[in-house]
């Protein structure tokens, strides 16, 4: 079983939050709920709003915020967007 690894600055605002083996990148938000897979890797600056749960072994590119309640099961490699909804699609 991997390790998790949280780089400098994660910012978790609210309680329960579950994370498996993930990695999750500098400057983070965590609103609280969320559940982050095993193998998920987080790029740098991202959010995950309340509820946000990220499926497996996704890969989230830097800044991007994922909207309450959104279900991610793929990976998104385009910088900077909003993503939302079950399953999760770019938004913004």
């Amino acid at each position: 079983m991997g390790e998790c690894a949280f780089a400098p600055g994660l910012y978790i605002a609210h309680t329960n939050i579950i994370v498996g083996s993930a990695k999750i990148g500098n400057n983070c938000k965590l609103h609280g709920q969320n559940c982050i897979g095993s193998g998920a890797k987080i790029g740098n600056n991202c959010e995950l709003w309340v509820g946000a749960r990220i499926i497996g072994p996704a890969h989230l590119a830097d800044g991007i915020t994922v909207a309450a309640g959104a279900v991610v099961v793929n990976s998104f490699e385009e910088e900077n967007i909003t993503i939302g909804g079950v399953p999760a699609k770019k938004l913004h």
